[in-house]
């Protein structure tokens, strides 16, 4: 008699289905938002979440104040708008995608030595913010900001979010967006916008409830002031070359204001990392040694790269040498100070924070530099501790004078506390995390180290 084989049927997992509901909640959470978020590239936001949030308040409080806002195209829009919010906000903004680490690590380094947690949100988180959230500070704010700038990192071109960020920002009680602002605190379009005007715009972007473009207070005039210098260097150094033409209103034959996505941008200042800068010999912080171009390892230009730089001289073993850093509105960084034997001294250096440096396929370091006659020495380091070894090569200055300097890799040594290590092995360019600048040729008196650009020998 030929047996009956039974399947037995599968038992219901609770675990199973748990793993397929994450899955699948998941799965439409990343559709949805890429619909969302996708879309608001070619089609304007109807209103935010902040206007939603005033018009809800008013209404609640039984004293409504109507949202002033108006949505305008970014041809109609001044140059001078996109700038100020710029030089104010992110002037990173071009570099980074959607986060700029080294503002986030100096805020945190602040805060860590006593300061106030001051804001390190970019342009992008400030859009995502603007456009999608509540203004309350909370850890879930912050979390769902970041997943939604991944997407609009991801999604919009750099031209898009500085539109929507214009359109979108506050700048008073019942006031959004750059042509709201403009007509409501000078009586003009925003294509009409002076440079004066749009600073002060920018300025009063940090608290716009609390500042007030109409009725500035000190800091705002302070602030303005400050935002009006950093737009001619922003200028100057092509930051919106090819991304922003005139507005459409002013008939200056200009191309459109943004060219269409996919074509190169012309927008850096000095460029980041893996970049190139082109050569100028009247500019101290550009290479001419070379014909091509030459690759930037750090960004002097950078918003926060002052901040990024370390003192250690002589006190921690007793001396008493003394010295500064410093980094111009020009972008020239500025090591000085004076050198004291007491004690046993007899150096200062300044040590830029660990950080990750892509050195590439580099043969070694470029520097452009003009001191005051002394030898002077570049360090690198792959250990980051503070007794750990480093590798050195030292150059020579001219004083008065700019020059460039090569340093290939294979010409730094390995030292510790002054002495040569034979027995260390060579350095590897790719583990590189630290650089730093010192002087210690034994010599009492005042010194100062100018440097216009670390580049790489490609």
């Amino acid at each position: 008699m030929r047996r009956r084989h039974y399947h037995r049927p599968r038992r219901w997992s609770f675990r199973r289905f748990l793993i397929r509901l994450t899955v699948g909640v998941v799965l439409l959470l990343l559709v949805s938002t890429t619909l969302v978020v996708g879309g608001l590239r070619w089609v304007d936001p109807p209103t935010t979440a902040f206007m939603v949030l005033h018009e809800n308040s008013s209404r609640a409080s039984g004293h409504k104040v109507p949202v002033r806002h108006e949505w305008v195209p970014r041809d109609r829009i001044a140059p001078e708008a996109a700038y100020a919010v710029i030089a104010a906000e992110d002037q990173n903004f071009m570099n980074h995608r959607g986060f700029d680490f080294g503002s986030i690590r100096a805020a945190l380094r602040e805060y860590r030595e006593g300061g106030r947690l001051r804001g390190a949100s970019t342009i992008s988180q400030q859009a995502a913010k603007n456009v999608f959230l509540w203004p309350e500070r909370s850890l879930l704010r912050k979390g769902v900001e970041a997943y939604l700038t991944v997407f609009i990192e991801w999604l919009w071109p750099k031209q898009r979010i500085l539109e929507v960020y214009l359109n979108a920002a506050q700048f008073g009680p019942n006031i959004y967006g750059v042509e709201a602002a403009s007509q409501a605190y000078f009586d003009k379009p925003a294509s009409h916008l002076t440079q004066s005007e749009a600073a002060r715009l920018a300025a009063v972007l940090p608290g716009p409830v609390r500042l007030r473009a109409n009725r500035p207070s000190s800091y705002v005039l302070e602030r303005q002031a400050w935002i009006e210098r950093q737009v001619p260097q922003l200028k100057r150094a092509g930051y919106l070359e090819g991304v922003w033409a005139s507005p459409t209103g002013d008939h200056t034959g200009q191309p459109p204001l943004f060219p269409q996505d996919g074509v190169v941008l012309k927008h850096r200042l000095t460029p980041a990392s893996g970049d190139t800068v082109r050569k100028d010999l009247t500019k101290p912080g550009f290479f001419a040694s070379q014909e091509g171009m030459m690759t930037t390892l750090i960004d002097l230009h950078a918003a926060d790269e002052s901040a990024r730089w370390q003192i250690v001289n002589d006190g921690v073993m007793g001396g008493l040498s003394r010295s500064r850093f410093q980094i111009s509105e020009e972008g020239v960084a500025v090591f000085t100070g004076e050198i004291s034997l007491a004690n046993n001294g007899g150096f200062a250096s300044v040590r830029r924070i660990p950080d990750t440096l892509e050195m590439g396929q580099a043969r070694g370091i470029l520097l452009r530099v003009r001191g005051d006659g002394r030898t002077y020495q570049l360090r690198l380091r792959t250990d980051t501790g503070n007794d750990a070894m480093a590798y050195r090569q030292h150059f020579d200055t001219t004083e008065g004078e700019w020059r460039e300097v090569e340093l290939p890799f294979d010409g730094f040594e390995p030292v510790f506390r002054g002495r040569i290590l034979s027995d260390a092995p060579p350095l590897k360019p790719a583990q590189v995390r630290q650089l730093g600048f010192m002087l210690a040729d034994k010599a009492a008196g005042p010194f100062v180290l100018e440097i216009g650009a670390v580049a790489l020998m490609d």
